[in-house]
């Protein structure tokens, strides 16, 4: 993937974005997001027994530059909505050919966080935060072969809170 266009879409149900890429038309993009996960370490643990601490999903944040989907997202947070599923999709763009080679899909997610920022210093449009808390993610990479482009297979792994199980 080094080296080619990257792109980054989040379709939440009932709050539409500006994307007009094909396989995302009117998805919400984004710049960047953050899938923080941690594993507790018990004090004094040693060798193997540090491998008995609990896992935690930190909210997944998003960063990104307002545009019609700002208020709702906002809103959602403001209310606390809830969505059964949100996918997060990570592209990349070759010979005009946009690939997904990332995919996140959250189960049970509650908007938890929003922040705009603007300031005067010459950017186009501020830029906002929207945080995510979720019960359940299936993470999905795509491998491609460099020199034909063509997909070679998928490597995925997910993991539940509450059922603590992958």
């Amino acid at each position: 993937m080094k080296g080619k266009k990257m792109a980054l879409y989040v379709q939440c149900k009932d709050i539409e974005g500006e994307a007009t890429d094909s396989n995302h038309q009117k998805w919400i993009i984004c710049d960047s997001a953050s899938l923080p996960v941690f594993r507790s370490i018990p004090s004094g643990a040693v060798d193997q027994q540090r491998t008995k601490g609990e896992t935690s999903l930190g909210d997944i944040t998003l960063v990104r530059q307002l545009d019609k989907s700002s208020p709702k997202l906002m809103e959602a947070c403001a209310l606390g909505k809830f969505n059964k599923e949100v996918k997060i999709e990570f592209t990349t763009t070759t010979g005009g050919k946009t690939d997904t080679y990332l995919s996140w899909k959250l189960e049970n997610v509650v908007f938890t966080g929003y922040s705009c920022h603007g300031n005067s210093s010459g950017e186009p449009l501020p830029s906002e935060q929207i945080s995510m808390n979720f019960t359940k993610i299936t993470k999905t990479y795509t491998e491609f072969d460099n020199k034909t482009g063509s997909k070679k297979g998928n490597v995925e792994a997910s993991y539940e809170m509450g059922a603590n199980k992958a």
